[in-house]
């Protein structure tokens, strides 16, 4: 053995021997020194320790059990580290390690109704007269609604002196007729708006007139509320409360109905108090380094809706993150849970690179769940880059803000988007690009890739795609999502769109079904390349575009299209500019198809691929379709998540 190769494993055994570890437990102390017989209480405490380690690979390693995170952690340059000494603060593995955003609240129980009261007496850090969210056991309690499941439609509107004014139905005039001057204006709407939403609180309640008036009708014409929008208020007070759902009285006492398992001296109710969890921050010239996050869960943070209410911004482009970063490389976030909070999960902002969030759960979010790059355009050096996104289940987004999407690049690129199941929001799951037409865009080179993306819209808003693109997008790769079950409610719902400028992207290998209008959308852009996918089973068509540019928009090959009947054209398809060829056409009905193309396509395209749905996807039981080279056979068992 020569001596380099003696010289590096001695280096390597002592490196592993001289790591450093710190450990947390729920009984530790932060007087204590850290060590596992004298473990320290915090966070906080166990990471300023670890500034005096940084010359050695650093481990804090947190026990099993509940702890509560009572203001946002601050990390900066200063807790930056080698790539040989990274820093790690990991969870327990096989049990749970759960930071809460708030303490445990001691309720009161009305034994004539079953409901259990909180009060602000005894609890007045935490009920301090603003909205809030509320956690049983873990999970998040929805705050009571009307109606309870459905919706109601907006009827006369009007505008003047800075507030609009709704016509409401007679039964809801009835039910706020009872309301105080107070409750009244504890009371929110939440009005849908082709592809986004507004948040209002009450100002006035006129019974007479059967009217609720709003303060602020400062947003653009295109987000004007108007008469036969979707609508619902929360805070309904007057209900009989389903097991789950509570309402404030006022903003001091809360009013919840438990379920069975919750009447119990061990239940854990739980009110945010912490806005957000982490902020990780450097500088152009000192960035956050070679920090690593592992098996932790964060639980309940962040607040209600202000009484501001929201503003209508696209993808919920300006809603804040839980976890901040800017100006940092090398981390990683892995197998990370964020459960139960007001707004989005992540947002990687400016002159981040090399950063990793993988095999980690998202669910019952305000917002979205990662944001890359900002909505405004960075200086060259400062552009977000190389984010991956990988293998991670996220779910039930929009809670609070339905128009965000679940994963969304801005001016960014170079990022991989892969492997992940992402479902249960009401616009679209993963947005691509910034940049509205030709304009200049630093979206490039970004991989969407084995995505698993369904229950998208949910019949709540229009204009969204299960994957969504915008701008010049050079070097852009969409292959083997499988996007299904994706629903407007008016119009535009859509599997894959390319939107306004979207140009010199590859879209390949996808499987797209069970869309309420189209499995592809164009709006419009160029040098847009669609090879190899199936589009199969859409509602309204399966191919459509909108708007006709005097050059080349698409290259359409070797796909597969398969619809109910012969509407396997939307709107301007067959008007727009493109290169087609080698597509194979199946239908029902593809004799009258055939006819009214006035044979513009020959017969040989038609051919019965025999689809056949395994678990969420299809397979092609005729091989033939293979033989020609015209399509090639796709494995969608590699899709979503792998654990």
């Amino acid at each position: 053995m020569s001596k380099k190769i003696v010289f590096i494993l001695i280096f390597i055994t002592y490196s592993i021997f001289a790591q450093e570890k710190i450990y947390i437990s729920t009984l530790g102390n932060d007087k204590n020194s850290g060590s596992l017989q004298s473990p320290l209480k915090s966070l906080e405490a166990a990471l300023l320790l670890s500034k005096k380690t940084k010359n050695k690979p650093t481990e804090i390693h947190v026990s099993e059990g509940n702890y509560y995170l009572e203001k946002p952690l601050e990390i900066d340059a200063t807790f930056s580290r080698s790539k040989i000494n990274r820093l790690k603060i990991i969870g327990c593995e096989s049990k749970k390690t759960v930071f809460f955003g708030g303490k445990k609240i001691i309720p009161t129980k009305n034994s004539r109704s079953g409901y259990i009261i909180l009060n602000s007496e005894d609890n007045v850090k935490y009920l301090s007269g603003n909205p809030v969210l509320l956690s049983v056991n873990g999970r998040s309690r929805n705050i009571s609604r009307y109606p309870s499941v459905d919706f109601l439609t907006t009827q006369e509107v009007q505008y003047e002196n800075g507030k609009f004014k709704i016509k409401i139905p007679q039964e809801l005039n009835i039910i706020l007729k009872v309301y105080n001057e107070e409750q009244i204006r504890n009371i929110f709407f939440t009005f849908f708006i082709k592809w986004t939403n507004v948040i209002r609180y009450v100002y006035e309640h006129d019974f007479q007139n059967a009217t609720v008036s709003f303060i602020g009708n400062n947003f653009p014409d295109y987000y004007k509320i108007e008469p036969n929008k979707t609508i619902f208020y929360a805070n309904n007070i007057e209900k009989e409360l389903k097991e789950g759902e509570w309402f404030y009285k006022d903003l001091k006492k809360i009013i919840y109905k438990p379920f069975p398992s919750e009447v119990s001296d061990k239940t854990n109710f739980t009110i945010a108090e912490t806005e957000a969890i982490m902020s990780i921050v450097g500088t152009p010239n000192n960035k956050v380094e070679n920090i690593e996050f592992e098996n932790l869960e964060f639980n309940n943070f962040g607040s209600g809706i202000s009484k501001e209410g929201y503003y209508p911004y696209q993808a919920g482009a300006k809603i804040n993150a839980q976890i901040n970063v800017n100006f940092a490389e090398n981390l990683k976030f892995k197998n990370i849970k964020l459960k139960n909070i007001s707004n989005t999960g992540f947002w990687i902002r400016e002159g981040c690179s090399d950063i990793q969030i993988r095999d980690s759960d998202f669910q019952n979010l305000g917002g979205g769940a990662i944001k890359i790059g900002i909505p405004d355009l960075s200086q060259d050096n400062e552009v977000t880059n190389n984010i991956t996104v990988f293998n991670n289940m996220i779910s039930k987004g929009g809670q609070i803000y339905p128009d965000a999407s679940a994963v969304i690049i801005f001016d960014s690129f170079s990022n991989k988007i892969s492997n992940n199941d992402i479902s249960d929001f009401s616009y679209t799951a993963i947005s691509v690009g910034w940049t509205w037409g030709y304009g200049r865009s630093k979206a490039t080179n970004n991989l969407i890739s084995f995505n698993k993306i369904h229950n998208i819209g949910k019949g709540l808003l229009d204009d969204l795609g299960g994957i969504y693109t915008l701008g010049i997008s050079t070097g852009t790769i969409i292959n083997n999502n499988v996007i299904y079950d994706v629903k407007a409610r008016n119009y535009g719902g859509w599997g894959i769109y390319t939107d306004e400028g979207s140009s010199n992207i590859v879209i390949q290998n996808n499987l797209v079904y069970n869309c309420s209008d189209s499995g592809y959308h164009h709006h419009y852009g160029r040098n847009v390349y669609i090879e190899n996918n199936i589009f199969a089973y859409n509602i309204l068509s399966e191919i459509e575009a909108t708007k006709l540019e005097n050059h080349q928009s698409l290259t359409f090959r070797n796909n597969l299209i398969v619809h109910e009947n012969e509407n396997f054209f939307g709107k301007n398809w067959q008007n727009i500019i493109k290169q087609e060829y080698n597509n194979i056409y199946y239908s029902n009905n593809i004799d009258k198809f055939y006819k009214n193309l006035n044979n513009k396509i020959s017969k040989s395209q038609y051919i019965n691929p025999h689809l056949e749905k395994i678990d969420f996807y299809y397979i092609l039981k005729n091989r033939e379709i293979y033989q020609d080279g015209k399509l090639k056979e796709i494995d969608f068992s590699n899709v979503g998540i792998h654990r």
